[in-house]
């Protein structure tokens, strides 16, 4: 019907104008069949997602629990993760990858889910290709040491000797005991391998959670939180043993020996200077206390002030190396300028923690690194070389009854 007042032309018209006409029947028939194909697909995705939900829920409440954590750490409140979420998640479970080639398989795997992973996807698809192809990364070098420890050549190790191989690996020796313990007096190389994998998860898992933990008791923001939190469960631990009297604050001095405990101290008296002052200054209150937040926020003014000692030095050998004046170094590169500015392991343990930072600071997995992050890292470095060095006197020293 149309308007009061309305002709049967204007009628007419008012419809044709409203009506989208098609001028063939093959127009016709194609929207039918488009229309027919993308029903099709939704009606697939439903039930892919009906079935997936399923499978989901048949898995044990702890590691729903862990997924379901791990995905809502990154999704933003949207439902669903992208490519670097989805890698972001994997990091989170403790399947982020150690090495550069790692890291590139995760990141790979990731993309191959395409830019909308919900949680389903993530459980059932991206965290089992993840573990299964880092696994596959591994058992070379676990069949390396598995080799070297099967004297008798049967197939089969104690499971002492697995236990002992986990520890050297930094790993969790009670749970590989109730893990091996599963498995008989004798363990193959496929069940070494299963309860490796595990308890590196769950080593990173608890790494990952307890970092949490610290942001949660202290309602620290977003920003803070990521510029600290590779190390700042180390941070927080080794607050704690400076609060001796269990107040939840240092004073201006125990700030000083901590600012030197973490590797933080600069070398020349000129710089030592330089910090205490800012630590003086940073008593805005005039409390001559300091808490966990506060701490934080002199490590950063720390970091920056030994940033801006050294950055004309840092960039002339950056440019130095940077041959094809891209902006950018290799990851090899890297480890040779490292080198030859003196920054180099003294240890097993300090060899692999320059490697696992030199990684790190390559967030993007492209395998280089620009001079910003470069700085970072030669900060990094030298705090945790620092760091483990003092560890040592220290423990000397307690050894001789100092």
């Amino acid at each position: 019907r149309g308007e009061p007042g309305m002709g049967l032309g204007d009628v007419v018209g008012q419809r044709r104008f409203r009506c989208k006409r098609y001028t063939s029947l093959s127009d016709r028939l194609e929207r039918l069949e488009r229309l027919t194909m993308a029903r099709a697909v939704d009606w697939r995705n439903e039930r892919a997602n009906i079935h997936r939900k399923v499978q989901f829920e048949a898995l044990s409440e702890n590691d729903q629990a862990i997924l379901t954590w791990a995905f809502r750490c990154n999704d933003e409140g949207s439902g669903t993760l992208t490519v670097a979420g989805a890698v972001a998640s994997c990091w989170e479970v403790g399947l982020g990858g150690m090495g550069l080639d790692e890291k590139v398989e995760v990141t790979k795997i990731c993309s191959e889910a395409g830019e909308n992973i919900g949680l389903y996807m993530f459980g059932l698809i991206v965290v089992p290709r993840v573990r299964a192809r880092l696994s596959e990364l591994r058992q070379g070098e676990l069949a390396r040491q598995f080799v070297q420890l099967d004297q008798d050549e049967d197939g089969f190790l104690s499971q002492m000797q697995c236990v002992n191989m986990a520890r050297d690996m930094g790993l969790d020796t009670c749970m590989v005991w109730d893990l091996v313990d599963d498995c008989g007096d004798k363990v193959s190389f496929e069940m070494l391998q299963a309860v490796i994998g595990r308890c590196r998860e769950h080593l990173q898992l608890t790494i990952r959670k307890r970092e949490c933990e610290v942001r949660e008791m202290y309602r620290l923001d977003q920003e803070t939180f990521k510029r600290h939190r590779r190390n700042i469960v180390e941070l927080h631990d080794t607050f704690y043993e400076y609060d001796h009297d269990g107040s939840g604050e240092l004073s201006v001095s125990e700030v000083m020996f901590m600012i030197k405990d973490i590797g933080l101290m600069p070398k020349t008296a000129a710089e030592r200077a330089c910090i205490s002052k800012l630590v003086d200054t940073s008593d805005e209150d005039g409390s001559g206390e300091f808490g966990f937040p506060e701490f934080l926020e002199i490590v950063d003014e720390v970091r920056n002030l030994r940033q801006a000692f050294n950055r004309e030095d840092l960039l002339y050998t950056f440019q130095r190396y940077d041959k094809d004046k891209s902006g950018s170094l290799s990851i090899a590169e890297i480890s040779s300028l490292l080198a030859s500015m003196g920054i180099q392991p003294r240890s097993r343990a300090e060899q692999e923690e320059l490697a696992e930072l030199i990684l790190s600071a390559d967030d993007d997995g492209s395998g280089t690194i620009g001079f910003e992050e470069f700085q970072q890292l030669c900060g990094q470095v030298e705090e945790k070389l620092n760091r483990m060095r003092y560890d040592r006197e220290v423990s000397v020293a307690v050894s001789l009854g100092f």
